[in-house]
């Protein structure tokens, strides 16, 4: 327990949860110790997270996409978890990295987005009804009943708040980062195909060629 809450301690980034480590360790040391368990102490600090940010929440969830790459784990700590997996076009994915510097170079950020999707794909083989595939394009242009299907995936209601993101940007604790700027904004579909303007004609046919595989079978190239 020490070990994994001293992670949190020393995250330079954690403050912006606005929650309390030490009423977490302390809530964490008065049960019994077998119910330590890693599952129960990230139960623990979410819960602490939404009893302070989003009281009432029923359930809790994680958007970080670097879990794709460590899915098989995540699924064993909790087998009953459901997965949404949002995919986009991964030529505008290798788009983003390059544009906020996650990867220095095209093949780089190719790669990353291939292993992703693989990765995902593989997965959610295996979790049948716990995972869920929806597309990022279609999320950004038919907002609505995108949305509505995660909630009955997810069995909770459907709210048209859920759609009014702005009035609650600043309550998310990291978007001053460059990379979330867009979050202010209305949802609109401003960066789909944004790589066909933001990347020269050696460019494109480069990242067609690193990505053909899952672009074709995604269907976004025929």
């Amino acid at each position: 327990m020490t070990e994994v809450l001293d992670e949190f301690y020393s995250c330079r980034e954690f403050y912006t949860w606005e929650i309390n480590l030490d009423e977490v360790r302390d809530r964490l040391m008065n049960i019994d110790e077998s119910k330590r368990t890693l599952s129960n102490i990230f139960d623990e600090l979410y819960c602490n997270y939404s009893k302070k940010h989003a009281p009432g929440s029923r359930i809790w969830g994680d958007k970080t996409p670097l879990n794709t790459l460590y899915l098989d784990w995540i699924g064993s700590v909790y087998p009953n978890s459901k997965f949404i997996h949002i995919i986009r076009d991964g030529r505008d994915v290798v788009d983003s990295y390059l544009r906020m510097e996650r990867y220095q170079k095209l093949e780089e950020a190719a790669r990353r987005w291939n292993t992703s999707i693989n990765l995902a794909q593989s997965f959610g083989s295996k979790r049948g009804d716990d995972y869920m595939e929806m597309r990022y394009e279609e999320m950004v242009t038919d907002t609505e009943p995108v949305i509505r299907e995660a909630c009955s995936f997810l069995g909770i209601d459907y709210s048209p708040e859920m759609l009014e993101h702005t009035s609650r940007v600043d309550k998310l604790g990291d978007t001053d980062k460059a990379h979330h700027s867009n979050l202010t904004k209305p949802i609109n579909s401003e960066s789909v195909g944004k790589w066909k303007k933001n990347f020269s004609d050696s460019e494109q046919k480069e990242v067609n060629r690193l990505l053909s595989q899952n672009l074709l079978s995604l269907g976004y190239v025929d």
